[in-house]
């Protein structure tokens, strides 16, 4: 009740403040149940006081946020694959992008290095610090590679005003303030692309380990990524959960997996939930996604609970959960195949009515997902993701 009326308070309080751009509601929070409940609380409080700034918070919260916060710590030059990869997953929820962190010199991107990446891809951004030494974000990371005295974390310019480097960081501050005014005009939001993210695909799966992959239909995208302020601010209606279902599972570019869900043909509801394991809590429907009726038509239905993964170790974010469920809930797609040479090691618990036939022991390569002497196809995001895991 305490941080209820807290937050609250604070946002009817600054609520219509012209100086305030955006509300970060919650520091990364992470893919556990307890931080998943403070964070859906946080924006169930802030939506009820209704500010006129957006909501935001950073990757886990990003299906609830009016814009997309993104946490940027990568060198484009020396990791161009990853930068790819964060941008990707950053642009998959179709909103617009605010990098509310980056900056590490010098192995997690430069001045120099991020500043035209993120005004090709129209990103606004801010710092921790334009003061060096205000909150000591000067000095590196822990654990971090040793490196020369001088080198400064993050920041702009030195106490007496002398900036950290002229040829390579002062000289692009236009460009930020050109970023800033285009990525986030005075209305406090920016106009989201029209469309879905870029090579979306919606795979389709039955009980019966059969899948069929579509292009995902607006009735369907304006179910998944519905937020007020965004290109899908009309609110979906209210559907029930009936009948059968087919799993579908919303995927980026080269597979990189987005919240997963639910598609019920007798009712047209659609549920996504991170969480697969519990009857839907909140379904809805927006037209008929008939593309969709028909290819459910092509499959067995669930009924019942879905098989689910409770547990994995070493351990992974939701997305990784997400890509290994599909891996083998189309187990039809899965082939006799040797080890694959170098890849990650894993053991999963499964929930559910078929968690005795699942494998507990798998490996992530980057040819897809290895069990039990056969290979299951997943896409290429599922290695970079096992990797960061381990």
């Amino acid at each position: 009740p305490a941080l209820r009326a807290y937050v609250e308070d604070l946002l009817t309080t600054f609520g219509r403040d012209p100086r305030i751009l955006a509300w970060d509601l919650y520091n990364e929070p992470q893919a556990k149940d307890a931080s998943v409940a403070l964070l859906t609380d946080a924006f169930a409080w802030a939506r009820q006081v209704a500010p006129s700034q957006p909501l935001t918070a950073c990757w886990y919260g990003s299906l609830l946020s009016d814009l997309t916060s993104v946490h940027f710590y990568v060198s484009p030059e020396r990791e161009p694959g990853e930068a790819t990869r964060l941008l990707e997953s950053a642009r998959s929820f179709a909103r617009p992008l605010l990098a509310t962190e980056a900056l590490g010199r010098p192995n997690h991107g430069e001045l120099r290095e991020i500043l035209p990446l993120f005004a090709a891809h129209r990103i606004g951004w801010y710092l921790w610090e334009l003061m060096i030494g205000v909150d000591q974000t000067r000095y590196q990371w822990p654990g971090s590679p040793p490196v020369a005295e001088d080198v400064v974390f993050q920041g702009l310019l030195y106490p007496n005003g002398t900036p950290y480097s002229v040829d390579e960081e002062m000289k692009r501050l236009p460009d930020l303030l050109v970023l800033l005014v285009l990525a986030v005009p005075a209305s406090g939001v920016a106009s989201a692309h029209a469309g879905p993210p870029p090579n979306m695909t919606l795979v389709v799966v039955g009980s019966d380990g059969r899948s069929v992959t579509i292009e995902p239909e607006p009735a369907v995208l304006a179910v998944l990524f519905y937020a007020p302020h965004s290109v899908y601010d009309v609110q979906p209606r209210p559907a029930s959960p009936r009948g059968g279902y087919v799993r579908i599972y919303p995927l980026g570019s080269e597979g990189f997996p987005a919240i997963p869900g639910r598609f019920y043909p007798v009712s047209g509801a659609l549920c996504f939930d991170w969480n697969q394991a519990r009857t839907p809590r909140s379904c809805g429907r927006l037209g008929r996604p008939q593309r969709l009726v028909g290819t459910s038509r092509r499959v067995a239905l669930f009924h019942g609970l879905a098989t689910t993964l409770a547990v994995l170790y070493p351990g992974g974010t939701e997305n990784l959960f997400a890509a290994l469920e599909l891996a083998f809930d189309r187990y039809e797609t899965a082939r006799p195949a040797p080890r694959p040479a170098g890849c990650l090691a894993f053991h999963a618990t499964w929930y559910g009515p078929r968690a005795a036939q699942r494998p507990r022991q798998i490996c992530v390569s980057h040819r897809g997902v290895y069990a039990r002497g056969h290979l299951y196809p997943a896409g290429l995001s599922i290695w970079r993701l096992a990797r960061d895991s381990h």
